[in-house]
């Protein structure tokens, strides 16, 4: 019996969320016996969207200070340290998942 999010579905209500709007992937894997995604790991990737976002926006701030010569070298160069080992570290959990 295959499940969703860990409830199992019965033959009736299988065949009803595969006539649905379900994604193909999923009605394949659903209609193989496998576990479907949980919303978790979605909101989990949305998370880390957010995140790889916030520093690609820290990047254009740190670009426009260095242009502007607000900041000095060594303190752009300092964030320009931070933001790689910050994405560095993202790159990991996102090898993970």
């Amino acid at each position: 019996m295959s499940r969703l999010g860990g409830t199992p579905l019965t033959s009736l209500n299988q065949d009803a969320l595969v006539k649905s709007y379900m994604p193909t992937a999923d009605k394949r894997r659903l209609a193989g016996g496998a576990e479907l995604p949980s919303s978790d790991r979605h909101r989990h990737v949305r998370e880390l969207l957010r995140i790889n976002a916030d520093l690609a926006r820290l990047g254009n701030l740190l670009k426009l200070g260095i242009v502007e010569e607000a900041l000095d070298h060594g303190d752009a160069m300092a964030l320009i340290g931070d933001i790689r080992k910050r994405q560095a570290e993202l790159k990991i959990v996102i090898k993970r998942m």
